[in-house]
């Protein structure tokens, strides 16, 4: 089936093409890859009806057709395509005109209609993985899906946060889905962190209820970007005590008990402090899980950002190094996520 993705928007006050690129993501997630995308000017009618009516594409998806400064609806009854209440006709060919609001929900029901349309319905997969360079994913995706045709794959990475989505259709053999499904968990069984459509922090606070234990973050690096993570999601304060942001050194020996001559012998980023921070969020007698991060957002151009992060679970602490590149922005957001995974597997481990 050809695919046609048409958008009608005003290209100068549109260049970072957020919308299509939300639009083209939510289809590809569902296995509909365009095979034409035409990125149209809002008054362009004439470019509107010269491509809708090329015959060769079974199916067209349309954005931004509210903002444009003619009627798209109007031509799309002058072509005898009637639409139903949510914007999709299913007669001789499938037209959709996608809704402002368009979000994961939206597209699920206009992907079952075309599904239905195609008398081919696809299974979906959800991987969630940290740690993971996208080429790396792809490379290995790519073999699974030469090794067993009736699986294809997806990938979105953001700050070394991936979502990989793996599809099949509702007439490939199980087996060989199966077989690819175990195949790229036991690749990346170390980076996955979830097998459904979660974030790092809902995981985490999800896990920490399970397990029934409590945590207190101490950050210095990444300014309280941690906890306010953690907070966002819905009964985070039965699981979370605290978070304290100890920006200053001296904040980190009073408030943490980092002893004064860790700093002086090791500096304060280093392995050694973030050990302490964990520690001493332990030794409070409140918690039995901690997260602590010392380090630096930015160095000199070309080179890495540097911190560690300590993982304390109970009465031990493990420390990690990462030398991350990226914007002080990217990197507090990689160190943020780093975190969330280190403890979830700490977790998962335990």
């Amino acid at each position: 089936m050809r695919t046609l993705y048409i958008s009608l928007q005003n290209k100068y006050f549109n260049q970072d093409l957020k919308i299509e690129k939300n639009a083209l993501n939510l289809l590809n997630e569902n296995s509909v890859f365009p095979d034409e995308i035409c990125i149209l000017s809002k008054d362009d009618k004439d470019g509107f009806i010269k491509k809708f009516s090329q015959d060769k594409f079974q199916a067209v998806f349309i954005s931004g057709a509210s903002d444009a400064s003619f009627s798209c609806f109007d031509l799309l009854k002058e072509k005898a395509v009637i639409l139903d209440e949510n914007g999709v006709c299913c007669e001789n060919r499938f037209v959709s005109v996608l809704p402002k609001n368009l979000d994961e929900g939206v597209m699920e029901g206009i992907i079952k209609k075309l599904q239905s349309y195609l008398s081919v319905y696809h299974q979906k997969v959800v991987f969630k993985l940290f740690g993971v360079e996208k080429s790396k994913i792809e490379e290995v995706t790519s073999q699974i899906s030469a090794k067993y045709p009736c699986v294809f794959f997806n990938t979105q990475t953001e700050n070394l946060n991936s979502k990989t989505v793996m599809l099949y259709d509702s007439v490939a053999p199980k087996i060989e889905a199966d077989k690819a499904i175990k195949e790229f968990i036991l690749t990346f069984k170390t980076n996955i962190y979830a097998e459904d459509d979660v974030t790092l922090e809902k995981r985490l606070v999800e896990l920490l209820k399970l397990r029934r234990l409590s945590l207190s973050t101490a950050e210095s690096m990444t300014g309280g970007n941690i906890a306010s993570h953690i907070v966002k999601i819905s009964g985070a304060s039965e699981v979370f005590y605290e978070g304290a942001v100890v920006y200053n050194t001296q904040a980190k020996e009073s408030r943490l008990d980092v002893q004064h001559l860790t700093v002086q012998n090791y500096g304060v980023v280093s392995s050694e402090v973030a050990y302490e921070m964990a520690e001493g969020l332990l030794k409070t007698g409140r918690v039995n899980t901690s997260i602590s991060i010392t380090g630096y957002a930015t160095r000199e151009e070309g080179k890495p950002s540097l911190f560690y992060i300590g993982i304390g679970y109970f009465d031990s602490v493990e420390v990690y190094k990462y030398e991350l590149y990226g914007t002080r922005c990217e990197v507090i957001e990689m160190a943020t996520s780093a975190a969330l995974f280190l403890m979830i597997k700490t977790i998962y481990n335990a």
